[in-house]
């Protein structure tokens, strides 16, 4: 699975050797017989009489760079969703691999919104996107071929715009990031392709987003940026003359600073001085909602069973009776069959039954990746998918496809089986019915006395 641009060393060892001999790191393109045996024979001059009865070992280093020229198949799930996302820009497939290219050139506009530009270059029957993204080939000094991040870093120069790019091969995290310039954009690759992405809170379906430390979260108070002001949590806050809060008794670093903790802007309904406050005693800065101002007392922790805060050399309580769990129809029972006639165990047959019985049946060998995306849709949100023996068989095709797609998934491994599978974002768990029911699935009719059904062996009794 070599390509062109990707990174390769020769490492030689043999017994006789005081140290291994080793190639340079070269791009796979400029890969020659030359360049493998020029070490060897500089070393071999120095032991003329090195013998090779014991063999020699090779070690061979490869490193596989991200390149930009695929044919932009559409992304999230990875081919459902991300189209649909505003927060998206699609880049069309060209036959030079310019997408990269095409795609800073896109963002910039939306960064200008220069309207004029945009409206030329996202009209598909004109070539105008492609020909200026030629002319930035030209200009920075790029050949017209696809692009790695040595290349994005020769735009950066040229453009003076700090170029962000995420991948999905990194698990939708940011894989290069160019130094800080006064502008910004940011490039999504997945399959090879770029294509530009719009607002990273879009992205990742979160209301904020630091770019100082590239994380996406929820509630504004519960990020910690090192390069953002502790009281207002803004990243240009200036010191001035120091002013107290009444209401929160945080130290305002200005003015400006206290006027900022106390707005709501925009969709905010509530300010950060309304959220937070800091004990004058033991300055402990603590959350309102977790522990009310008038209830705080210096030193105290919150209980893990009764979920108080007290004095924990002090508190003796019980563990707590736990809820039972309502019942619910939400779950989605499957199953996989395999084709191994290659060697590697390839799924060709897939079916899946809701709680009301209702089927689906996915056939041929798109069936993994068709089953994946069926199931993992805002349809099927907080639900729980069931299959036997899921941990050591069917998980280990899903745990592939969601990394393929650049999803981290939750996981409770044992060893090397898959207890438990979560999608966090929509909330779906696949669990093993095995952990339940530990037996065949031939055992199951005999032990729970069933003589209607019977599981038998393929291609008779099935």
């Amino acid at each position: 699975n070599l390509r062109p641009t990707d990174l390769i060393r020769f490492c030689f060892d043999a017994i006789h050797l005081d140290r291994p001999v080793s190639t340079t790191l070269m791009l796979v393109s400029t890969l020659t017989v030359e360049s493998v045996v020029a070490p060897i024979m500089r070393v071999l001059q120095s032991y003329k009489h090195l013998k090779l009865e014991h063999g020699v070992t090779v070690d061979v280093i490869i490193i596989h760079r991200d390149v930009g020229a695929g044919r932009g198949r559409k992304v999230f799930n990875i081919d459902i969703d991300r189209l649909s996302k505003r927060s998206i820009l699609h880049i069309e497939p060209d036959e030079l691999g310019l997408c990269c290219a095409k795609a800073i050139l896109y963002a910039l506009a939306h960064l200008e919104n220069d309207r004029a530009s945009i409206n030329a270059m996202r009209d598909k029957r004109r070539l105008t996107l492609l020909n200026r993204a030629k002319t930035l080939h030209n200009d920075a000094g790029v050949p017209l071929r696809p692009c790695t991040y040595k290349e994005i870093k020769m735009f950066e120069d040229w453009l003076n715009v700090q170029i962000v790019v995420i991948s999905s091969e990194s698990l939708s995290k940011v894989a290069y990031k160019g130094e800080n310039r006064s502008r910004r954009i940011n490039l999504y690759l997945h399959n090879d392709h770029y294509d530009v992405i719009k607002s990273l809170k879009g992205f990742y379906g979160t209301d904020h987003y630091c770019e100082s430390c590239d994380k996406p979260y929820g509630r504004i108070e519960d990020h910690r940026c090192p390069n953002a002001c502790h009281v207002c949590l803004r990243m240009d806050c200036m010191p001035g003359e120091m002013k107290r809060c009444g209401e929160c008794d945080r130290l305002c670093q200005s003015e400006e600073c206290f006027l900022s903790h106390k707005a709501t802007p925009g969709r905010r309904k509530v300010s950060l001085c309304d959220k937070m406050y800091q004990c004058r005693r033991c300055g402990k800065v603590i959350l309102r909602r977790y522990c009310p101002k008038e209830s705080h007392q210096c030193g105290a922790t919150k209980c893990p069973s009764c979920k108080y805060y007290v004095l924990a050399t002090d508190h003796y309580c019980f563990l707590q009776t736990v809820a039972p769990k309502a019942h619910s129809d939400r779950l989605i029972f499957f199953d996989f069959e395999t084709d191994q006639s290659s060697g590697i165990h390839v799924v060709n047959f897939a079916i899946a039954q809701y709680f009301s019985g209702e089927e689906f049946v996915f056939k041929g060998y798109n069936s993994c990746q068709n089953f994946c995306s069926w199931l993992f849709s805002p349809v099927h949100k907080n639900f729980t998918a069931i299959a036997h023996n899921m941990k050591g068989f069917d998980g280990q095709f899903i745990m592939a496809w969601m990394l393929q797609q650049g999803v981290a998934p939750g996981v409770i491994p044992n060893g090397s089986k898959l207890m438990l599978i979560t999608h966090t974002a929509l909330n779906i768990k696949i669990i093993d019915s095995f952990n339940f029911l530990p037996m065949a699935l031939s055992k199951l009719p005999s032990c729970f006395g069933l003589s209607e059904l019977k599981k038998g062996f393929f291609p008779h009794l099935y």
